[in-house]
């Protein structure tokens, strides 16, 4: 009966071990990508890796080679604001020279911390 008891005992503590190990086992990598539209090309980029994210930039319609522009800003984002992708990601951004009646250089929603590794 000892026996019985310390065998009860010794499969119940391995069922909530394995339990316990497979809700913690796996981390979540996902982000969720920041609104960045608005904002000028520097601010964009430094929101974008500070959320563990990469960027990309794409010609707007005025297009990203313009000579003598030294600010840009951001016009559109791909995956849009708000929406959970894996960490590391590339957000593709779209911009045109910045005009500073429409320049954003917070964002408006609060960035959300990378995961520690």
């Amino acid at each position: 009966m000892i026996m019985n008891r310390f065998s009860l005992l010794a499969i119940l503590a391995s069922v909530v071990l394995a339990t316990l190990g497979a809700c913690g086992g796996e981390e979540d990598t996902t982000v969720v990508v920041p609104d960045v539209v608005g904002m000028n090309d520097d601010n964009a980029e430094a929101v974008v890796i500070a959320a563990g994210l990469a960027w990309r930039w794409i010609p707007s319609e005025v297009g990203n080679s313009e000579v003598g522009v030294a600010e840009w800003v951001v016009t559109g984002q791909k995956p849009a604001a708000g929406k959970r992708v894996e960490l590391a990601s590339t957000v593709t951004l779209t911009a045109r020279p910045a005009d500073a009646a429409t320049s954003r250089t917070t964002p408006t929603s609060p960035v959300e911390p990378a995961p520690e590794p």
